[in-house]
């Protein structure tokens, strides 16, 4: 189903528009970004668990996501903590991006962004340093934007900044993981903010 950006993002265009002008959300809307949303056509595309995405049109999509039924329990994320995993791989010719997608249970508490751990938290208020941190709408629900570092050490360490967009469905498929994370470096060349906004039910 195709849908005209403009109306998928008719509630959060201000906002969005006023985060990416202002420069709060780090790197997003210029010319650097790999996938521009703004001015483009657009195609929803589904991501599992009855939700969609809007992405240009013309772009190749491959989507992967851990069916219900096969979560991984994380024991450090706090008891009952299990979690789903997927990404998103957008390319339009030349360019490509990836979004990581996590689904994770209510419970899960594990603020820590460290080899591969992205950091389980429900909401902006459980990591106390995030930062450009925005309540944005999209058509499926309020969805929380914020950024932090995160750190990969081997024989060093390198730290770099994340975006993270957390929607928590009020009815999901998956109902014992309704919290889902998209997640993507800041210099991925991918907007979050506005891919975020034009999350829906459906297709």
């Amino acid at each position: 189903m195709r849908r005209s950006l403009a109306i998928i993002r008719h509630a959060v265009v201000g906002l969005v528009a006023g985060l990416v002008l202002g420069g709060c959300v780090g790197g997003g809307g210029g010319d650097d970004d790999a996938l521009e949303l703004e001015g483009v056509g657009t195609t929803l595309v589904l991501i599992g668990d009855g939700l969609s995405m809007a992405v240009p049109d013309g772009s190749s999509i491959t989507v992967t996501v851990e069916e219900p039924g096969a979560p991984l329990e994380t024991p450090r994320g706090g008891e009952g903590c299990s979690t789903r995993s997927g990404s998103i791989t957008i390319g339009d010719g030349d360019r490509r991006g990836r979004i990581e997608m996590e689904r994770w249970s209510p419970g899960c508490r594990h603020p820590v962004f460290l080899n591969g751990a992205y950091g389980w938290f429900a909401g902006a208020d459980h990591v106390s340093d995030a930062t450009a941190v925005a309540e944005l709408s999209s058509p499926a629900g309020p969805v929380t934007y914020l950024e932090h570092p995160y750190t990969e050490c081997t024989n060093s360490c390198t730290t770099w900044s994340m975006r993270y967009a957390l929607l928590v469905q009020a009815a999901p498929t998956d109902p014992e993981h309704p919290v889902l994370a998209l997640v993507t470096p800041a210099d991925s060349g991918i907007d979050l903010a506005l891919f975020a906004a034009t999350l829906t039910t459906g297709s």
